[in-house]
């Protein structure tokens, strides 16, 4: 099975509100653009897809995404799903535009290949439907996707790790650690003057920025506290944080 169209938004009606839309695919895609255009979070996009089928992860957004796969004709896909706040606010499957799957948050309905009809079942808000309802033989095309994101694979051939966050207290470990670039910016070793050569800087190549610091986060499931790099673009109404960041920023 293969991935063929990509839609895609997240942060409805806030300030920080991001989609990209009519993302056409094939076997072999090659994504060119400038630095800091959307290239790695579009690969993101589709990487954290896999893993919220898979339970690796729950990410907030709304993913519109279409697959095609080949029997004894071809199938098209559609899977429409929108979590927010870890709850699964919407989930549609249609198979060459039949509708097979249709729930909102708990209640929903499934269509079964051994009574050819949908049925309808109550599953945890927070839960996919393919999690909870797992059948070969009553819903044969819940295996697609299963099996898609269970073979879903993703390298970043990149010496530079943005997503690498900084534990207050680590400090000592991580002044030898070239890839701890939130340590540079927290409070106990900013230096005035290097932000603003920094800030400069970016400016010169193409990124004006007001603003560059650390903001602490929760990180779930144990929630403890971790430094996350910071930017505020001239641009944009909000922050940019760490893990949004391009490898080219």
């Amino acid at each position: 099975m293969i991935l063929t169209r990509i839609n895609y938004y997240e942060h409805l009606h806030e300030p920080n509100y991001w989609e990209i839309r009519d993302v056409n695919l094939g076997y072999f895609n090659l994504i060119v653009g400038l630095n800091a255009t959307g290239k790695t979070r579009l690969i993101n996009i589709v990487t954290n897809f896999a893993k919220v089928l898979s339970k690796k992860t729950r990410k907030d957004g709304h993913w519109e995404l279409e697959f095609k796969i080949w029997r004894e004709e071809e199938i098209n896909y559609k899977y429409e799903l929108e979590i927010k706040k870890q709850i699964i606010q919407e989930e549609e499957i249609s198979e060459n535009g039949k509708v097979l799957l249709r729930r909102k948050k708990d209640k929903g309905e499934i269509f079964s290949k051994q009574s050819s009809k949908m049925i309808p079942f109550s599953p945890p808000k927070d839960e996919l439907t393919l999690n909870v309802r797992r059948d070969v033989k009553e819903f044969p095309f819940l295996e697609d996707f299963i099996y898609w994101a269970n073979n879903f694979h993703g390298y970043t051939f990149s010496g530079v790790r943005p997503n690498v966050i900084m534990v207050p207290g680590d400090s000592e470990a991580l002044l030898e650690n070239l890839h701890a670039v939130p340590y540079l910016f927290s409070k106990e070793s900013q230096d005035e003057e290097m932000v603003n050569a920094i800030i400069k800087d970016f400016s010169h190549i193409g990124y004006p920025i007001e603003e560059i610091g650390v903001r602490i986060q929760e990180i779930p499931p144990h929630f403890r506290k971790v430094f996350m790099t910071m930017i505020k673009e001239k641009d944009l109404n909000c922050t940019t944080e760490q893990a949004q960041m391009s490898q080219g920023m």
